[in-house]
């Protein structure tokens, strides 16, 4: 298993998750990912919460068969994958490292969220 502490994504990584939520997702969940109408916030205690002790596959497969809402699907693995590095980077909940974030939902099962989470 890996650890926050280990890095789970790259910096470069979450640099083109941010890009690509800004095209894909800002619409829907506002630009700061504090969510708009209906559409929930994707960072902050409430949020975070909901994750708490579960792997980060679990967050992957939702939104990578869900979103976007328009068309869910879309993007490739590797984008879904980019996204939510940048959403793991704005939420603080692991840091940076060395190796990107996999696009593989197996491996991700590997990579837990903190059960104390808030």
């Amino acid at each position: 298993a890996r650890s926050g502490v280990d890095g789970v994504y790259t910096a470069t990584q979450a640099s083109r998750g941010e890009l690509t939520y800004l095209q894909e997702c800002a619409s829907c969940h506002s630009e700061t990912l504090a969510g708009l109408e209906a559409n929930p916030p994707l960072v902050g205690e409430t949020f975070l919460r909901r994750l708490a002790g579960r792997p980060v596959s679990e967050l992957f497969e939702k939104i990578s068969r869900s979103m976007p809402q328009d068309a869910p699907g879309r993007l490739s693995r590797q984008q879904y994958a980019d996204v939510l590095s940048y959403m793991l980077s704005v939420n603080k909940v692991f840091s940076a490292g060395s190796r990107e974030l996999p696009g593989d939902s197996e491996a991700l099962t590997q990579i837990v969220f903190d059960k104390d989470l808030r």
